[in-house]
């Protein structure tokens, strides 16, 4: 895709979410309906698109409306990129600028839309943050950088510069934490970069590092920033393998037997074992979390633990897929997905 057809893929996108349509479900259909795009241009549309929602209101004043067109040319203006070159009429580029675009779009006049930040937030933003306020809602405006933790357990700060480089990862030291990198350039490379494969650094929030540093190693620390969803499940999960009596073992004999049939289809029991062998998918994200929370050892023994408890929730599920639907059919087919969980 040249920069002119992503600006246009951009604004298309934009159009979407200006009538309502979250963000991510406009880029995802997008993605669908765009087989032709690289990944470079994907990750280019992307951006072109969070440049505009970070800087919506400042670059509705800048492009002179509200549509999704005015908002790029307001956010490209502010970035000093050439309009012509991009708004070409080209191929897939889009169509030229008009004399009143041209001549349209003028500095925001409100502190709001200079800020980038609703009116109805502005007092409690100022109340929160003091003189603070107005530099914290122009960082927002901005994408975050990239942090990483450097694992110390594997080497120095300075190795981890250094293998970042060769795989021109470039990074400096974040002044929060002693282990903490900044990336500088590359930051899409780090995925594939062998600091990253080999667990020399992962990534983490520099704030977050200095929270950690922070903990002095006695009493009790309250977790505000905790993910939600891990507790609920283990604990829907251990219910579910109470009543129904250790399912992940009592079937777990039928799961055996049910991969060896030969009937043709794929038989309840054999749905059943493969969805309970996916469990260690999720288990394996929460067992992880778990052991990182509580100190960043035994991660192998979490993850065996949360899959031996999910697997009954898959193999419900898969019960309840042999059912009427909530609502119709006996009573048993009506109530709550936990409700029809603990009748089976």
């Amino acid at each position: 895709m040249t920069p002119g057809a992503r600006v246009a893929a951009a604004i298309e996108i934009l159009d979407q979410v200006g009538t309502g349509t979250p963000v991510e479900q406009a880029l995802t259909r997008w993605a669908r309906s765009s087989r032709y795009a690289g990944s470079k241009a994907r990750a280019a549309v992307r951006d072109h698109v969070y440049d505009v929602m970070r800087q919506w209101r400042s670059a509705a004043a800048l492009g002179g409306g509200d549509s999704g067109r005015a908002r790029m040319i307001g956010r490209l203006r502010a970035a000093g990129a050439d309009l012509d070159a991009l708004f070409n009429g080209q191929g897939h580029a889009p169509a030229l600028l008009t004399e009143a675009e041209v001549d349209c779009g003028a500095a925001p006049d409100t502190r709001g839309a200079a800020l980038d930040m609703p009116d109805w937030l502005l007092e409690q933003f100022d109340t929160s943050l003091g003189t603070d306020a107005e530099r914290t809602a122009l960082a927002l405006r901005d994408r975050a950088p990239v942090s990483v933790r450097v694992n110390i357990g594997r080497g120095s700060v300075e190795d981890a510069l250094h293998a970042l480089a060769e795989d021109a990862v470039t990074a400096h030291p974040n002044p929060r934490a002693a282990t903490a990198l900044t990336l500088q350039d590359g930051a899409r490379r780090l995925r594939a970069a062998k600091a990253y494969v080999s667990g020399l650094v992962e990534l983490q929030d520099a704030a977050s590092q200095a929270a950690v540093a922070l903990l002095t190693g006695q009493g009790r620390v309250l977790d505000f920033c905790a993910g939600g969803g891990g507790t609920a499940l283990a604990l829907a999960a251990l219910a579910l393998t109470i009543r129904g009596r250790g399912p992940q073992w009592r079937r777990f004999p039928a799961g055996l037997r049910a991969f060896r049939a030969s009937e043709s289809g794929v038989a309840t029991g054999l749905a059943g074992s493969i969805g309970a062998l996916g469990s260690f998918g999720a288990a394996t994200a929460v067992g992880t979390a778990t052991a990182v929370s509580r100190g960043g050892a035994g991660v192998l023994p979490w993850v065996w633990l949360f899959g031996i408890l999910i697997a009954p929730l898959r193999w419900g599920s898969t019960r309840l897929a042999g059912t009427d639907a909530p609502g119709r059919g006996d009573a048993s087919a009506s109530g709550s997905l936990p409700r029809r969980l603990l009748r089976m």
